[in-house]
């Protein structure tokens, strides 16, 4: 391989583009103290750059942990190096989050990167991932079924955190060390077999390597064809969403089962990845594209972070525990405004409303009903007056479907009751035209804001 200091400087120029020149741009390097980091900590100070230096020391393995953050901090303190360092107990993160120690370490030790390099104003974050974490990637990726998106690796850069190393052999970085004398720590959790990388690096990545060394070379060049293969999936995926993708709010999405050729060969495999990435279970995709237009309204497709749902042909896809709890009734107060736990606005006040601010308005009769009014979610068995006098009652749900709410968003919807169950209004929706006045006549004005319902609305077509 060519000189190390070379061969960074390319990756670096390759991932962060040719805007600027490299020396105009500031670093963050996640340094654990072992050889690889230590090592990348070196090359950029060959090279001139204008690096800090970041350290999490995670607690998990005594007092080796601390002589790890020691050796890092040396290191900059000898070489006049910004060093920013935080120190927390994994095991206990994992346990209150319930993760496994694994997870919880990646979720700090990011998300101290993220504080650090917003705060200090980094431009990158650098890892010191190399040519054996990446082979050591595709093998937990293809051992777990991950699809061509896991096979495709590590990749070379993801927002602002880039991998010069990547493409480096852990022997290559070895001898820069040796050669250059440079400190480092071996971490002896690395040679057990608890983790499933472990596992892999001992008994499948080195026995093949030492079995020949065109093995990684060539390992890499089968990654990078995936690679590439993905990125060409990628694009098209994302022509596909341009097409027939809606999103009309974070953690929402929905696409018309019915639309002209969504479900070609072609779109249903691009459909499927889009699935896939969404965090459905394979089982729930499967079924959810068999027989797609005869699925019944309200039937659901469980997923790890988002669930399917199929309404009137469409399918909506909802991030779990989108909305927050609501449970209690929220009393409403004349003149002071309501904000619900979703983040809806309530008002009922004597003076007129301000068309701004509320895009449903209603007034009301005080004589027609007892106060205090309160806000809750619609129950089953729950109706309002409708018509004109005698009036009659229709069901709650009956509005629901009449202005075709979507299954998922059905709990979403909320009731204006007065003090004797009375309801006033399914808001946004419907109206009591039993304690409603005419505007010219003097009574309260009910007010409703709610960017959901107003953004859903798309789709409620």
């Amino acid at each position: 391989m060519a000189d190390l200091k070379d061969h960074i400087e390319k990756a670096l120029r390759k991932q962060v583009g040719t805007e600027r020149p490299l020396t105009q741009y500031r670093f963050l390097l996640a340094v654990s103290g072992g050889v690889d980091s230590m090592v990348m900590a070196h090359l950029f100070l060959e090279l001139g750059l204008s690096f800090g230096v970041a350290h999490f020391n995670f607690q998990l393995r005594g007092e080796a942990s601390d002589q790890d953050a020691a050796l890092v901090e040396i290191f900059c303190r000898n070489h006049t190096i910004p060093f920013h360092v935080r120190s927390e107990d994994t095991y206990r993160t994992a346990e209150e989050r319930r993760l496994s120690v694994q997870e919880a370490a990646r979720h700090l030790r990011y998300q101290f990167f993220e504080e650090i390099g917003t705060s200090h104003r980094y431009d990158f974050v650098c890892t010191a991932h190399h040519a054996h974490d990446q082979l050591e990637t595709f093998f937990i990726h293809l051992l777990r079924g991950s699809g061509l998106k896991g096979l495709s690796g590590i990749p070379p850069r993801r927002g602002n955190i880039i991998r010069p190393m990547l493409e480096i052999p852990l022997s290559e970085i070895e001898r820069y060390a040796e050669k250059n004398r440079i400190s480092f720590r071996e971490d002896e959790s690395n040679r057990s077999d608890a983790y499933l990388r472990n596992k892999i690096r001992i008994h499948i990545t080195e026995p093949l390597i030492a079995w020949d060394d065109s093995v990684l070379t060539n390992a890499m060049k089968s990654i990078g064809f995936v690679s590439e293969a993905q990125e060409f999936i990628e694009f098209h995926m994302k022509q596909f969403e341009k097409e027939y993708i809606h999103d009309p709010l974070p953690g929402i999405r929905w696409f018309d089962m019915g639309a002209p050729g969504i479900l070609s060969d072609a779109n249903r495999f691009l459909l499927r990845e889009i699935l896939r990435e969404s965090g459905l279970y394979a089982d729930s995709i499967t079924h959810l594209l068999t027989d797609p237009l005869h699925h019944r309204t309200g039937s659901r497709f469980q997923g790890q972070e988002m669930d399917a749902y199929f309404d009137r042909g469409k399918i909506w896809l909802v991030q779990k525990d989108l909305f927050p709890s609501f449970e209690e009734e929220l009393e409403v107060a004349i003149d002071e405004p309501v904000r619900t736990p979703e983040g809806d606005i309530i008002r009922l006040q004597k003076a007129a409303l301000d068309p701004d601010i509320f895009h449903w308005t209603m007034e009301i009769d005080p004589r027609q009903v007892t106060f205090p009014l309160v806000v809750r979610r619609w129950q089953p068995g729950d109706v309002i007056w409708q018509g004109k006098a005698p009036f009659f009652r229709k069901s709650v749900k009956k509005i629901l479907s009449e202005n075709r709410i979507p299954f998922p968003f059905k709990d979403r919807v909320k009731i204006l009751a007065d003090a004797q169950g009375q309801i006033i209004s399914v808001l946004g929706f419907a109206k009591n035209t039993k304690v409603r006045v005419d505007e010219k006549e003097e009574g309260l004005r009910l007010g409703y804001q709610s960017e959901f319902w107003r953004k859903i609305g798309s789709g409620l077509d």
